[in-house]
């Protein structure tokens, strides 16, 4: 059986447009019968499967850019005004998709796929919350802002990996001065 795809919506466009171009592929199409059940929910499973894909993403992506954005403070090219401007929008970015997440959980897609989206979420929401550490760090770096941005960044990084399948536990156990941790006798992220 033909998938839904280019030629079907090529046809449905010059249908709908009364584009007189219609070939003789179109008038043998039109006894067709319109995408069964099966090819619906194949769709479905594909576009599902291409929205997990990209939520991982963007969350390993978002994770990625709080921790450069802590370096980049740590080694002082970025002034605490850049790092709130950078993580203000990496909180905009995860709100606006987490509502979108939210809108697709509640359109029945089944348990697993619910609790996928669940999944992600959680995972958006403790970076969130990295980010709004790390913007306490900047304006107040102490001790205690050092340690709620790394225990945020743990957290995250738990999360994301649960959510990917990866361990990065021993890894993120005791960050070497590269990677993105705060550092209080630098005064700054590390």
């Amino acid at each position: 059986a033909p998938a839904i795809g280019a030629e079907r919506a090529a046809k449905q466009v010059r249908k709908l447009t009364g584009n007189s171009a219609a070939t003789a592929q179109d008038e043998d199409d039109e006894n067709e019968p319109e995408a069964t059940q099966s090819e619906a929910m194949q769709l479905q499973s594909l576009q599902l499967e291409a929205i997990g894909g990209l939520s991982m993403v963007t969350a390993r992506n978002t994770f990625l850019l709080i921790g450069v954005t802590a370096d980049a403070f740590a080694q002082k090219a970025y002034q605490a005004d850049r790092v709130q401007s950078i993580t203000k929008a990496v909180i905009r970015q995860l709100d606006a998709v987490s509502g979108q997440l939210e809108r697709l959980r509640e359109s029945d897609l089944g348990d697993a796929n619910e609790r996928f989206i669940d999944q992600i979420l959680d995972v958006y929401a403790r970076l969130k919350k990295q980010a709004s550490a790390l913007q306490k760090f900047v304006t107040q770096p102490n001790e205690k802002s050092r340690r709620h941005f790394e225990q945020a960044r743990q957290a995250a990084l738990a999360a994301l990996d649960q959510l990917t399948g990866e361990s990065s536990a021993d890894e993120a156990a005791e960050p070497p001065a590269s990677k993105s941790a705060v550092n209080p006798a630098a005064g700054r992220a590390k």
